[in-house]
């Protein structure tokens, strides 16, 4: 079984500059609440970026399923690196990289 904080990235493997094409990045994470449901360890933010440039930014909490899956849009202009990094509760950060190909 995976450990908590495993990212993994899922890229279209042919893309043509200018495309536009969706980033899924998986994370393993328990999403705990309490029994009042209060957060015990959750994840609180996501950030995106593709070429060092961040493309998407959000917050996150409790109301997000166990082992979340996110998807979001970019438009191919070159090859290069597409990062999802995620924070949760206690300090932690989960960072997941893939490399897109523009042929």
């Amino acid at each position: 079984m995976p450990q908590i904080g495993t990212v993994k990235m899922r890229l279209p493997s042919n893309v043509a500059k200018g495309d536009w094409i969706t980033v899924k990045a998986l994370i393993i994470h328990p999403q705990k609440l309490t029994k009042d449901g209060k957060p015990e360890h959750v994840l609180t933010h996501m950030k995106g970026t593709y070429q060092g440039k961040t493309v998407v930014e959000c917050e996150l909490g409790g109301a997000i399923s166990v082992n979340p899956m996110i998807a979001f849009r970019i438009q191919a202009t070159k090859s290069g690196e597409v990062k999802t990094t995620f924070k949760d509760n206690k300090g932690k950060q989960y960072v997941g990289t893939a490399t897109l190909n523009v042929g």
